[in-house]
Order: structure tokens, then sequence, then C-alpha cells
């Protein structure tokens, strides 16, 4: 199993603070080989406007970032995987086209090790999860809960 990175709750969006995104691309730059997971509200897609699709708003986003889009790019390209999780306010990026689409925005093939999983994703032994099922101001019912 590779060393794992895991960042989440980054909030994301096309008016990011700048420093934001350059940090989290100099993260990966700095760490190559290492699989990033990006554990949910990477994206603030509840600040979209009502019916933008989640993809549409994180193509843009990467447009507006190109920095960030080249560090995905070779993230991905260098063969390091790369998880992108579903959170509370990024929850569409769990939608079908979505790694397609993100695949096409980068340039890169089918084959590219990047995957997008739910809320939760579990490497060996290790469970990794956004958390907002653990928020009590947020939280709903957990779902694995008895």
């Amino acid at each position: 199993m590779k060393p794992i990175i895991v960042t989440s709750d980054l909030h994301l969006s096309g008016d990011t603070s700048a420093a934001t995104v350059r940090d989290l691309a100099l993260l990966m730059r700095a760490n190559p080989g290492h699989e990033f997971m990006l554990a949910g509200d990477v994206f603030n897609l509840s600040w979209e406007a009502p019916g933008r699709s989640a993809v549409d708003a994180v193509v843009a986003l990467l447009s507006a970032h190109p920095e960030l889009a080249r560090a995905l790019r070779e993230q991905l390209a260098a063969g390091a995987p790369l998880t992108l999780m579903a959170g509370n306010h990024d929850a569409g990026v769990i939608s079908p086209e979505m790694r397609d689409a993100l695949l096409h925005t980068l340039a890169l093939s089918s084959d590219a090790p990047l995957e997008i999983a739910p809320w939760f994703v579990r490497r060996g032994g290790v469970h990794i999860e956004h958390g907002h099922f653990y928020d009590p101001d947020n939280a709903p019912a957990h779902p694995l809960a008895e």
C-alpha cells in the first residue's frame, strides 16, 4: 500500500483563496508517489447556482485554478492514485459523469488511477471517512449504526 495523504474540507470554489489552491498543489508536488485522498468537501458545490451540475462546477473550478489542474494531472499521469470522496458540501462529485469529465479536463486516459467514492473508503485496515455523519449539527442517522 502506498503512503496516503488525506485532506478535506477545503471548500474550494471559483473565488477560493489562491493560497489554499496553491498550498494543495504544493503539497501534491512535494509528495510524489503518495496516494492523495481528497476526503470530502474539497469543493463547495453548495454555493453553486441552483440547477448547475456538479460536473460543470468542478470543471469550471479547475479552469479557474490551472495550478491545481496541473497538480492533479501530474499526480495521476505519474500513476499515483487520487481518490475523491463526496462530502456533504460536494455530494455531487459522486455523479456517474464526474470521473470521465475530470479525466477529459485533465487530458488523461480512462486508466488513470482516479477513484471517486462515497463518503468513506478503506485501505487495508484503515477507514477514512468524511465525517459529517458525526457532526451533531449536520448528521443524519449514520447508515452503519445499529
